[in-house]
C-alpha cells in the first residue's frame, strides 16, 4: 500500500468504470415514446436489444393496466448493446426535449444524455433493473379509430363520472357506451375498419389517463368479450397498452 494513503483510497483507483458505447437517437422519438409513462409516476425500465431497438415498460401499482414501448433499432444511428437499466421519469424526460440527435452515455451507475445544442444530464441509475414482459395475448377482435374519438368518449364519461365503458362491436358496428343510474351517453364512430365481434367493459379513468399521454392521431383496439383490452399506438415507436376488464355480473339496459 502506498504510503499515506488509506485503504479505501488504494481500492477505488483500482476499481474499473464500465462504460459502455454511446447510443445516439432523434431526440422527438425517444421523448414522444417515453412521455405516455407519465401515467405510471416515478421509473421505467428500459430493455435495449439491438437491432430490434429499445424496449420500454411498466405496471401500474394496482396491477390492472401494463404499458409497453418499443422504439425500433431504425430510429437509431448508433444503438451498441446495452445492459437493462432503471431510470426516475422525472430524471430523463426533461433530458429528452432537445432538437436533433441526442447521445446517450451509460455507466456503472448512471445515464448521461447530451445533445447537439450543448445540453447534458446525468442522472443515477436506480439499483437492479426487472424488465416487465408484455403477455402474450391474441384477441381477435379489433378496430382503428382517431385518438381523438376515443379521447372525447372517455373525457366526456369521465366528467358525467360515469366509471365504465362498454366497446361493442357486432355486424361491423362499432359502439361506445357508458351509464351512470338513469344517464346513458353511446357513440358510434362511422368508417372505421375492423375485425370480430365482441362486448367488454373497462374502466373509464384508466383509458382517460393513458388518452391524455397519447399524441398519436390514431388508436388501435383489441378485445374480446370479457378479456384484456390493448390500445396499440405511436409514430416513430410502437405503444401497447394493455387493460384488465371490468367483468360485472349484470351486463343489461346498456
Amino acid at each position: 500500500m502506498t504510503v499515506g494513503m488509506t485503504h479505501k483510497e488504494v481500492s477505488s483507483m483500482t476499481q474499473t468504470v464500465v462504460q459502455h458505447p454511446p447510443v445516439r437517437v432523434d431526440a422527438k422519438v425517444l421523448e414522444e415514446a417515453f412521455a405516455p409513462f407519465k401515467i405510471y409516476g416515478d421509473e421505467i425500465t428500459v430493455q435495449p436489444a439491438e437491432p430490434d431497438g429499445w424496449t420500454v415498460a411498466a405496471m401500474d401499482g394496482s396491477k390492472i393496466s401494463l404499458l409497453s414501448v418499443t422504439v425500433p433499432g431504425i430510429s437509431f444511428e448508433e444503438n451498441p448493446e446495452w445492459p437493462v437499466f432503471t431510470v426516475k421519469l422525472d430524471d430523463i424526460l426533461p433530458a429528452l426535449r432537445h432538437r436533433g440527435t441526442l447521445t446517450l452515455t451509460l455507466s456503472d451507475g448512471s445515464l448521461t444524455v447530451s445533445s447537439e445544442d450543448g445540453g447534458e444530464r446525468e442522472m443515477p441509475l436506480l439499483g437492479d433493473a426487472d424488465p416487465t414482459p408484455f403477455p402474450p395475448l391474441t384477441p381477435e377482435t379489433s378496430v382503428t379509430l382517431p385518438a381523438d374519438t376515443l379521447r372525447g368518449f372517455v373525457t366526456e364519461a369521465a366528467a358525467a363520472k360515469m366509471a365504465v365503458v362498454r366497446l361493442t362491436l357486432e355486424d361491423d358496428r362499432f359502439t361506445m357506451a357508458a351509464r351512470e343510474d338513469r344517464r346513458r351517453i353511446a357513440l358510434t364512430p362511422a368508417d372505421v375498419p375492423s375485425v370480430g365481434e365482441a362486448v367488454a367493459r373497462y374502466p373509464v379513468a384508466n383509458l382517460q389517463e393513458l388518452m391524455r399521454a397519447v399524441k398519436t392521431p390514431s388508436v388501435t383496439l383489441e378485445w374480446d368479450t370479457d378479456y384484456p383490452l390493448i390500445v396499440t399506438f405511436g409514430e416513430g415507436y410502437t405503444g401497447r397498452y394493455m387493460l384488465a376488464p371490468w367483468i360485472a355480473e349484470d351486463d343489461t339496459d346498456w
